[in-house]
């Protein structure tokens, strides 16, 4: 990550106190929540109207939406590198707690 940028401090952060990384993510995500309220981007409309047509629920609309995400942003991407999980179970409710919807949802999804 470049120095200076949220990430950065997030990254230094969970390196020094890896059992916060639930809150960690709780606030990177109200974060970026406040910062993309401000802004509706392009690939969020897509993801909408696509799931409208496709009627998909909110789990698989999240699941295009991180995934999506972390292809493109470099800095997401190396924070889910950092984040180990022990089982897939782990993972869907870590997803889905990000993401506010059933884990099962994701679960199902994936």
């Amino acid at each position: 990550f470049s120095e200076g940028t949220l990430f950065f401090y997030l990254d230094e952060y969970v390196k020094d106190a890896p059992k916060d990384m639930m809150a960690l993510l709780a606030a990177t995500c109200e974060h970026l929540d406040r910062q993309l309220k401000r802004e509706s981007t392009l690939v969020e409309k897509n993801i909408d109207a696509l799931g409208q047509l496709l009627q998909l629920n909110p789990a698989e609309r999240a699941i295009l939406l991180y995934g999506t995400l972390a292809r493109y942003q470099r800095e997401l991407r190396g924070a889910l590198v950092e984040f180990k999980v022990n089982t897939a179970q782990e993972a869907f409710a870590a997803i889905a707690a990000v993401a506010g919807v059933d884990e099962r949802e994701v679960a199902e999804a994936l």
